[in-house]
């Protein structure tokens, strides 16, 4: 790695001591990381990774923008309400069919090569949506209290008491 430092010195000893305003005029050298940092290797040379690595993380943050904003939009249209979807209760590529839920969240995921919308209900069943049927909200999610099951009384069980002195007798049996 060349130092700055050492390439002053460098252009001080070979500048004849005559000419000192001209040394101060120039503009040092550019560094080693200068150059790495715009993508040029040198005049004759380019390195498109810099360039390459910029593009992707800039389509990766607006991707990842969009995403978020199409989730935000539906959780505050589909969240807590009945509504009549036409989706696939598995993954993606399985059947469709008209489905009634309560929807408890949503998700955009990727699938396959694409983009799907994925509505849970409250048991966090997941549903994938056919985005190109228009989505029917029946009203506010019907909530199943828990208390109202009943409970299944708790069994017991009696332990058979153990005796002091075992009975050699029926020891074995």
């Amino acid at each position: 790695m060349i130092k700055l430092k050492s390439l002053l010195y460098e252009a001080d000893v070979q500048q004849p001591a005559a000419q000192p305003q001209q040394a101060a005029a120039q503009s040092p050298q550019p560094t080693q990381q200068d150059v790495q940092s715009s993508g040029q290797d040198s005049s004759n040379e380019y390195s498109p990774s810099f360039d390459v690595t910029d593009f992707e993380r800039k389509i990766a943050t607006s991707t990842e923008t969009a995403k978020n904003n199409l989730q935000e939009k539906l959780l505050s249209k589909l969240s807590g309400k009945k509504v009549m979807i036409r989706a696939s209760k598995g993954q993606p590529a399985q059947p469709k069919k008209d489905i009634t839920i309560n929807v408890s969240g949503v998700s955009i995921d990727y699938y396959y090569d694409k983009y799907v919308v994925v509505l849970k209900d409250e048991k966090e069943k997941e549903y994938f949506l056919d985005t190109s049927m228009k989505i029917k909200i029946l009203g506010t999610a019907d909530v199943k209290s828990k208390s109202n099951k009943t409970m299944p009384s708790p069994v017991k069980t009696t332990v058979a008491p153990v005796e002091k002195t075992p009975n050699t007798a029926t020891q074995g049996i």
